[in-house]
């Protein structure tokens, strides 16, 4: 189990932006987790005067960010049950923690130097290595380092305390201002899909008050990462009847879909209203 969380201030604040637990196979929470990444960072883009030609960068170090995401599945103490893989992001770093000590015969100063590959559980980082996901002769945290370094970023620092150990970026900050903007990027989004919508007479068109409710509903969702409809009734302190005609509505006009079993699961924003409001 993984839980994402991306603060407006330190820990301690009361505060959450987003916050969302990822607890499938391997495979698709690390693909899920890098998406969140790929998603909220993303590159910049930009011309300059002397050249026609459009300049990409990107806003993190996606390598870096990969390679620690992967560790942390290597060389957690599964038999903590009851501990987590936390993924924090606060207004100054984003810091990545797992419950487990350092491979014996490995410190926090061999993490920066070439250094042999001692994965505490050696068949995850097998199947890893299966999928040419890593390489398995002990460079991967030497690789970070160099792609931070390239890309302009501070070197990640990693912390040892008691169990715990955590590797934190400086300058991966909160990406986003739930305070500030979003409703600009859902509405806008949102009106694309209604006027798809009216088209394919799926709808003769939405009063403003409605819209502002669908804009409530999705906001909910980004900010909580996924909900069953009982979850938003009580976002938005309304029955689950009339909560149910919006997700409808929402979902068939391609606003919002459903992720994961019909029990445990819940409703999510689709990757083009995200793009939208990151726009």
């Amino acid at each position: 189990m993984v839980r994402l969380s991306v603060f407006k201030t330190d820990k301690s604040g009361e505060k959450i932006l987003y916050d969302k637990i990822f607890d499938g196979n391997l495979f698709n929470s690390v693909r899920q987790i890098t998406d969140f990444f790929d998603l909220t960072y993303g590159t910049s883009s930009s011309f300059k005067t002397s050249d026609w030609q459009r300049t990409d960068k990107l806003n993190f170090p996606r390598l870096a960010i990969r390679e620690a995401i992967l560790n942390v599945f290597i060389h957690r103490d599964y038999s903590s049950f009851s501990s987590k893989i936390a993924i924090n992001v606060y207004p100054d770093k984003l810091q990545i923690s797992s419950y487990g000590g350092l491979p014996r015969g490995i410190s926090i100063k061999s993490l920066s130097e070439d250094h042999l590959s001692v994965p505490v559980n050696p068949t995850i980082a097998h199947i890893f290595f299966l999928r040419k996901w890593i390489e398995l002769i002990g460079i991967g945290t030497v690789r970070m380092i160099a792609q931070c370094r390239e890309l302009g970023f501070k070197e990640p620092v990693w912390i040892q305390k008691d169990s715990i150990v955590s590797v934190v970026f400086p300058d991966v900050k909160v990406p986003f201002n739930y305070n500030e903007g979003i409703s600009e990027g859902i509405s806008e989004g949102l009106n694309i899909l209604i006027s798809k919508a009216i088209a394919e007479g799926l709808t003769e068109g939405l009063t403003e008050g409605i819209k502002g409710i669908y804009i409530t509903v999705i906001e909910a969702l980004i900010k909580k990462g996924s909900l069953n409809v009982n979850m938003i009734a009580e976002e938005l302190n309304k029955s689950g009847k009339t909560v149910e005609r919006y997700v409808a509505f929402l979902k068939e006009i391609g606003a919002i879909e459903y992720e994961g079993s019909k029990k445990a699961g819940g409703y999510k924003v689709t990757d083009y209203l995200l793009k939208r409001n990151k726009q």
